[in-house]
């Protein structure tokens, strides 16, 4: 679907429109310091990644088959979401100072520590269902009582945890 594809560009230009009213607000505003790095990460990435399941469960509840869309469009948003949270989110937090001691103490080269904080878990498991879900002999092993759709229901019971646990958060 092409909303689908639409999803992580959105993120993305939601990112890029959030870091830049950040730094105007922040600039006009004079905050220094810590809170300064809350602010900018705060307005960058509001509350994006929770709060869209928790409206969209209580919205579309009594229609399953639009909640399925709902939910993958929000998981394909949440693909450049999660990664760009993790790295950008991370470094407007951090000084240029705490970055550069991080880096040192590691020993590991930019590219393997860049990679590390692209593929989070959310963006390892999202990747995984998008090739399992693309490739039709996968797919059947994981659907329609399958070697692995055991695997796949016991995964798929565990992950309706997910809301009540951010209402619980919240």
């Amino acid at each position: 679907k092409m909303s689908l594809i639409l999803m992580p560009f959105i993120s993305l230009l939601q990112i890029i429109i959030g870091s830049i009213f950040s730094k105007f607000v922040v600039n006009l505003s004079k905050i220094d310091g810590d809170e300064k790095c809350d602010s900018r990460v705060c307005m960058t990435f509001v509350n994006s990644a929770t709060l869209p399941f928790i409206f969209s469960a209580a919205l579309f509840k009594d229609n399953p088959g639009l909640m399925t869309d709902v939910s993958a469009c929000l998981s394909f948003y949440l693909l450049v979401w999660s990664p760009a949270f993790w790295t950008y989110g991370r470094s407007l937090l951090l000084s240029d100072t705490e970055t550069a001691e991080n880096k040192n103490k590691n020993g590991s080269s930019n590219l393997i520590v860049g990679l590390q904080k692209l593929f989070s878990p959310p963006v390892i498991g999202s990747t995984i269902g998008i090739v399992i879900g693309s490739i039709p002999l996968l797919r059947n092993a994981v659907l329609n009582d399958g070697v692995l759709s055991p695997v796949f229901r016991a995964t798929k019971t565990l992950g309706t945890a997910y809301l009540p646990a951010a209402i619980l958060v919240l």
